[in-house]
This record gives C-alpha cells, sequence and structure tokens, in this order.
C-alpha cells in the first residue's frame, strides 16, 4: 500500500471521477477508472488479491510538513 500513514478524509469530485486521500502527513489525488472495473467484472484475472490494480490512477502525490507551513 502506498500510504504513509492511515488516511483522514476522502473527498470526491462532483462527477465521481476525481478523489483526493489526505493523510496526516500528505495527500494523493486519483482518477477513478470506471472502465478498468468493467472489465473486471466480466474477467476476474484482472482482480487480485489486492484488488483491481488499474482502477485508480495516481495524479499527483504531495508531502507536507504541518509544523513547518504553520510558523511561517
Amino acid at each position: 500500500m502506498f500510504f504513509s500513514s492511515l488516511f483522514e478524509q476522502i473527498f470526491w469530485n462532483q462527477t465521481g471521477e476525481l478523489v483526493c486521500i489526505a493523510t496526516e502527513e500528505s495527500f494523493y489525488t486519483l482518477r477513478y477508472n470506471a472502465q478498468a472495473i468493467a472489465a473486471a467484472a466480466t474477467n476476474k484475472d484482472l482482480v487480485s488479491d489486492d484488488g483491481i490494480e488499474d482502477a485508480f490512477d495516481v495524479k499527483k502525490k504531495a508531502f507536507f510538513n504541518f509544523y513547518y507551513l504553520f510558523r511561517l
């Protein structure tokens, strides 16, 4: 799993295409791939023990230090 810590918040955009997962130290923006989910529904070989690998594409990872931000 690519999370450095457990997620704190999840935000979806209005179209349900983008999601932002926020942790205590970072956030990740991902694009939901509905076609990958549909393909996996008909082809179980696309589903691993970890889920459907192509279900999300990572668009941005950002890491920050809140202590530093609040000291500015």
